[in-house]
C-alpha cells in the first residue's frame, strides 16, 4: 500500500497550538462624570506574561502604551475581541500597579457573543489602567 506524507511546514517538536496569533481588542469605558463612551482599542500579543498595549492615537500594536489613563472616572462596561488567540487565554487587570479581582477569560468576551457578561470595574480619573496575559 502506497503511504503520502504532508508536510504542513510546521516546524518539528511545537505543537500547531503553540503558535502565538496576536489580536486586536477593545475595552469599553462609560464616563461617570460626562456618560462619555471610551473604546479603547488593545493588542493582545498572545505570550504568556506580555503586557496588553494600548492605542494612543495611531491603533494599538505591539509598539504602543502599556497602560491606558482615563480623562475622568470611568467604569469599564465591556471587553470584546474578534477572536480567540492560542497561547494565553485570560487577563489579569491592573489599576496602578494593583491586581484588580478576577480574571477576563478570553472565550467569555469573543464579539461574536451576544451574552457577554457585564463587566463594572471602576478606574479613577488619571489612573493606570494596564493588563497582563496569561495561560490558562
Amino acid at each position: 500500500m502506497n503511504q503520502r506524507s504532508l508536510n504542513y511546514g510546521l516546524s518539528a517538536g511545537y505543537p500547531r497550538m503553540r503558535y502565538v496569533t496576536p489580536k486586536n481588542a477593545v475595552f469599553t469605558f462609560l464616563g461617570l462624570m460626562s456618560g462619555a463612551i471610551y473604546p479603547v482599542e488593545a493588542y493582545i500579543s498572545d505570550v504568556d506574561g506580555a503586557n496588553v498595549t494600548f492605542d494612543s492615537g495611531a491603533g494599538a500594536k505591539s509598539t504602543s502604551e502599556a497602560s491606558w489613563t482615563p480623562p475622568e472616572p470611568v467604569q469599564l462596561r465591556d471587553y470584546s475581541q474578534v477572536s480567540g488567540p492560542t497561547v494565553a487565554f485570560k487577563l489579569r487587570l491592573s489599576i496602578n500597579g494593583v491586581n484588580a479581582p478576577g480574571l477576563l477569560r478570553f472565550e467569555m468576551h469573543l464579539s461574536t457573543n451576544p451574552y457577554r457578561p457585564a463587566l463594572s470595574l471602576a478606574v479613577p480619573a488619571g489612573a493606570r489602567f494596564a493588563a497582563i496575559q496569561l495561560i490558562d
